[in-house]
């Protein structure tokens, strides 16, 4: 389980097994903190009413996945005086710009500010926040006399989708919606609550199979339609990016796996979009057949990533091929992935899901300071005309 905290120095992140120990807890905030394991104490709430006992496992503790819990200690008396804290509601002043300044709320007897947490988005999503996301209509291109339905419509306005084809918004519209649905103007005074971004979390139960009952399964969940997309565009710089990376298929038959390197960039065609694109391709060690690949050990990645920032570039997805030569037509290849079959196998998508938690995107507006990802997940399969594709997810 993933276990999160909340310390003077800012958020962290470890992963558990339900058996740890509480202590297994105390010694990773201490080296994170780089201070004495016994000035270090963990709460399971921000007021520090239900402290975490040492010796207890996770499991007995009642963690779970996800859960956050506040560590304290005498060596950052400042910081610890006013713990750090974003609420499930937040305040956005109508006076700030594009960019959104969150404090936390609390009772209605009183209200303390939230410390300030030092959160560097993406270039990429700090170009596109200070754009006004107004998209001008074609027909008062040159007219003189506008009228209202010649007046700039909202990156979000489903107008836009519709004559575009698109079928999402980008996740800047998505913010905007949201910003604009709460500043409604019978709300009093100059600070209008904000709905804050969180990230689901799935509680499951650690109840054994005899004792296990009805209220012992786990939560229903529902899975709903995305409203946006992080990144609404994949592009490669140049077509030998791809060329160079079919002729270890060309020449083996064997499916093949690599990371692609480029940067971000805003996506106009998108009102407020991002864009990947994809300046390189490295295909780590890995062992292919006609049918399946695997990821080895390389102990050059971390080099790759080294050189790749140094250049400019960072990891931005994977590409993997699915191809079947076509027989008796050169040049083309099988279509299987369609609506009358499959677009991604189950383990593809668990390993997406998995790299976009791996990878995740900073961002101001949600409580633990990342929300989403804008890791690509790309594939190499033939097309409705048989043509080798670029399937991206």
């Amino acid at each position: 389980m993933i276990i999160r905290f909340r310390t003077p120095l800012g958020m962290h992140r470890k992963d558990f097994a339900g058996h740890s120990t509480v202590q297994h807890l105390i010694e990773e905030v201490s080296a994170f903190l780089k201070v004495r394991g016994t000035s270090v104490t963990l709460f399971k709430d921000q007021q520090q009413t239900c402290p975490l006992q040492p010796r207890d496992t996770l499991t007995g503790s009642n963690l779970q996945h996800g859960d956050m819990i506040w560590a304290v200690t005498s060596q950052f008396e400042k910081q610890t005086a006013q713990p750090s804290s974003i609420t499930a509601a937040a305040t956005l002043a109508t006076s700030s710009s594009s960019e959104t300044d969150l404090s936390s709320t609390s009772n209605s007897s009183s209200k303390r500010k939230a410390a300030t947490r030092e959160i560097v988005e993406d270039a990429v999503d700090i170009e596109v926040a200070k754009k006004d996301g107004k998209v001008p209509r074609k027909s008062a291109e040159g007219s003189k006399k506008l009228t209202v339905d010649d007046l700039p419509l909202d990156a979000f306005d489903p107008k836009i989708l519709e004559e575009r084809s698109l079928k999402f918004m980008s996740f800047h519209a998505y913010i905007r919606k949201l910003r604009q649905t709460a500043m409604k103007p019978s709300l009093s005074s100059h600070a209008i609550t904000f709905p804050e971004l969180s990230r689901h979390k799935l509680e499951h139960s650690h109840s054994s199979a005899k004792q296990a009952s009805v209220k012992d399964m786990a939560r229903a969940m529902t899975l709903n339609r995305p409203k946006f997309r992080f990144v609404d565009h994949l592009e490669f710089a140049d077509a030998k990016i791809i060329d160079g990376f079919l002729d270890g298929w060309r020449q083996s038959g064997q499916q093949r796996v690599g990371w692609m390197y480029g940067t971000y960039e805003a996506y106009d065609f998108v009102p407020l979009g991002i864009k990947g694109e994809v300046q390189a391709i490295y295909e780590p060690k890995q062992e292919g057949n006609a049918n399946s690949i695997s990821i080895e050990d390389d102990p050059d990645l971390e080099k790759i990533d080294e050189i790749a920032n140094a250049l400019g570039l960072r990891r931005v997805g994977l590409i993997f091929t699915d191809l079947e030569a076509l027989k008796g037509q050169s040049g083309k290849v099988v279509n299987s992935r369609n609506e009358h079959n499959y677009f991604l196998r189950s383990n593809e998508i668990i390993l997406a899901a998995h790299l976009q938690n791996k990878y995740p995107s900073p961002c101001k507006l949600a409580a633990d300071g990342v929300f989403g990802s804008k890791f690509v997940t790309a594939v190499l399969t033939g097309d409705e005309e048989n043509n080798v594709a670029v399937q991206a997810y």
